[in-house]
């Protein structure tokens, strides 16, 4: 199974997998966390780490993953 969980990008990555019939087969879940409260409340990025390292970042972009490993 494959999700996504996607700031900057707003849905792109989601929008190409879904766009293929039958992707519902192998694509569970997408989440577009654009504001930093989404990122926080839907897949637990730290709002000490947006603060730190702001959105774009390396630091942010890990836990975004992580988080979505756990909440999708």
């Amino acid at each position: 199974m494959l999700s996504a969980a996607e700031s900057c990008t707003g849905g792109l990555i989601c929008s190409a997998i879904t766009s293929v019939s039958g992707a519902s087969k192998v694509f569970g879940y997408g989440a577009v966390t654009y504001s930093e409260e989404a990122k926080s409340a839907m897949i637990g990025v730290s709002e000490e780490t947006i603060a730190r390292c702001g959105v774009v970042s390396r630091e942010t972009a890990l836990e975004m993953a992580e988080g979505g490993k756990k909440a999708l």
